[in-house]
C-alpha cells in the first residue's frame, strides 16, 4: 500500500509540474523564455516590498511613540507613510504563478492590480502633496497651509479610487507582465498584444506619473533657489520678520525639504525602464531589477532621510524609547500637593503654612509689615 501511495504522490506532483509548465509557455510573463530570470524579479520585487513595509512601519512608529502627530508637518510625513506601507503589501501579495482556469484566482489577480494601482496613486498624490505643501509654505509667507490639510487628504484618497475603478473597463486587469495589473497582453488569445490596456497603461498611471515627477522637479528647484535666496538675504541687524522666516524655514520646511526627493529617486528607474520599453519592445533584465529594487522602496528611504533628521537621532537611542514609553503608560499626571495644616502655635512661631506649589507664612508680625 505504502508503495502505491507514492506512486500517487509522485503522479500528482508531476501533473501539477506539468500544469505549471504548461501555463508558463502560454501565459503572458516576463521573460517567458528564462525563469530563472523572471523568478529572480519577482523575489527581488517582493524582498524589497518587505524592506520598504518595515521602514514604514518604523516611521509610523516613531511619530506615535512621541507623539509627533500633533504637528502638522509630521502628519504629512505620516499620511505619505502609510500610503507607503499599504503600496509595499500590494507589492508583497503579487504572484505569477497560478492558475488561470481557475475563476477565483483570475478574481483575486483584478482584486491585486486594482489594490496595486489604487495604493501607487496615493503614494503619488501624497509625494505631490508635500512638494505643493513646501511649496506654498516658502512662495506666499501669509498662506496657512494647515487649513489644506483636509484637501490633501480627500485629493490622495479619492482621487486615486475613481482612477483606478477605469482599467475595470473591457475587463483590463490581469496579469501583466511579472504581476497582476494592468494588462497589455490578451492571454486568451496567444499573448497577442491588448491594445486597449497599453492605452490604459500610460492613461491612468504612466502619463500622470511622468506629469507629476515634473512638477515634483520644478516646484522642488523653486523651493531651493528660494530657500537660497532667503538664505544669503538674512544678515545684518536683528529683524523681527527675519526671524519668523527662520523660524517658519525650520518648522514647516526643512522637515519635509528630503521627502519628495525620496519620490523622485524611487521613481527614477522605473521610469527609465519604461521608457526603454516603449522604444524596443522588450525589457532589459539589469533595467527590470532596477524597477523592481526601487519601485516598492519608498518606505525603506522614508525611513533613512527620518532617522537622519537630527532631532530623530537625538531621540534614537534606548533611554529616551524607555522615557517615551513609561510616558505613554501613565495614566495619570500628579497635579495637587497635598495640604499641611498648622496648630495656633505653630502661627505663633511664624511657621509657614505649604499650600499647594508654594508657602505662605503667616506670622501676625509679616502681617503687620
Amino acid at each position: 500500500r505504502r508503495p502505491t501511495a507514492a506512486r500517487s504522490i509522485g503522479s500528482r506532483l508531476w501533473c501539477r509540474k506539468s500544469e505549471m509548465a504548461d501555463f508558463n509557455s502560454v501565459a503572458c510573463v516576463i521573460f517567458p523564455n528564462d525563469t530563472q530570470k523572471r523568478l529572480v524579479v519577482v523575489n527581488v520585487r517582493v524582498s524589497m516590498a518587505c524592506v520598504s513595509c518595515l521602514g514604514s512601519l518604523f516611521v509610523m512608529f516613531f511619530i506615535w511613540l512621541f507623539k509627533k502627530q500633533k504637528f502638522f508637518t509630521q502628519r504629512l510625513i505620516l499620511y505619505l507613510s502609510i500610503a507607503a506601507f499599504l503600496s509595499s503589501t500590494a507589492y508583497i501579495i503579487g504572484r505569477t504563478e497560478f492558475d488561470p482556469t481557475s475563476s477565483a484566482n483570475k478574481y483575486f489577480c483584478k482584486a491585486q492590480g486594482f489594490w496595486l494601482l489604487y495604493t501607487d496613486w496615493t503614494v503619488l498624490m501624497f509625494a505631490l502633496s508635500i512638494t505643493f505643501n513646501l511649496f506654498a509654505s516658502s512662495m506666499f509667507k501669509n498662506l496657512r497651509t494647515l487649513k489644506l490639510e483636509i484637501v490633501y487628504l480627500g485629493c490622495s484618497f479619492l482621487i486615486p479610487l475613481f482612477i483606478s475603478v477605469i482599467p475595470f473597463i473591457h475587463d483590463s486587469f490581469g496579469l501583466s507582465g511579472g504581476w497582476c495589473w494592468i494588462k497589455a497582453e490578451n492571454e486568451k488569445e496567444n499573448c497577442t498584444a491588448f491594445e486597449f490596456g497599453e492605452i490604459l497603461q500610460f492613461a491612468v498611471w504612466y502619463g500622470p506619473l511622468f506629469l507629476g515627477i515634473a512638477l515634483i522637479f520644478i516646484m522642488y528647484t523653486v523651493v531651493m533657489i528660494k530657500i537660497r535666496v532667503n538664505t544669503m538675504s538674512w544678515q545684518g541687524i536683528y529683524d523681527p520678520g527675519v526671524e519668523r522666516d527662520r523660524l517658519r524655514l525650520k518648522e514647516e520646511i526643512k522637515p519635509l525639504l528630503w521627502y519628495p526627493t525620496v519620490y523622485f529617486f524611487s521613481c527614477l528607474f522605473p521610469t527609465i525602464s519604461r521608457i526603454y520599453f516603449m522604444i524596443t519592445k522588450t525589457n532589459s533584465f539589469p533595467l527590470t531589477v532596477l524597477h523592481v529594487i526601487f519601485s516598492p522602496l519608498v518606505g525603506f528611504l522614508m525611513a533613512v532621510v527620518y532617522a537622519l533628521d537630527k532631532e530623530t537621532l537625538y531621540r534614537l537611542n534606548w533611554k529616551s524609547i524607555r522615557a517615551a514609553f513609561l510616558f505613554r503608560n501613565t495614566d495619570s499626571v500628579v497635579s495637587e500637593y497635598p495640604v499641611m495644616t498648622a496648630s495656633s502655635e505653630d502661627l505663633s512661631e511664624s511657621q509657614p503654612l505649604l499650600f499647594g506649589k508654594g508657602s505662605v507664612s503667616t506670622s501676625l508680625q509679616e502681617r503687620k509689615l
